[in-house]
C-alpha cells in the first residue's frame, strides 16, 4: 500500500469511529496506519478516534516523494 492509498482508505471512516473498535477486523487499516505511521505501535493510538487518528497524521505527513 503506498501512502496516497493509505491515506484515502482512512478517510473512509467516521470521525467518531474509535481505532480500537474497528482495528483488529480491518487488515486494510492495519497496513495503512503502518504506512502513515512508521514504527506504529497499536497501544500508542488504540484510545484515538479516526478524526485524532487524521489530526495526527496531518501535523506531521509522510513525505510523497521518494529518498
Amino acid at each position: 500500500m503506498n501512502i496516497l492509498r493509505a491515506e484515502a482508505y482512512l478517510a473512509r471512516f467516521a470521525n467518531s469511529e474509535r481505532l480500537s473498535d474497528i482495528y483488529d477486523d480491518d487488515g486494510m487499516l492495519q497496513a495503512a496506519l503502518a504506512v502513515l505511521f512508521p514504527g506504529f505501535e497499536y497501544p500508542d493510538f488504540s484510545h484515538l478516534t479516526m478524526a485524532e487518528i487524521r489530526k495526527r497524521y496531518a501535523a506531521n505527513p509522510q513525505n510523497l516523494l521518494p529518498t
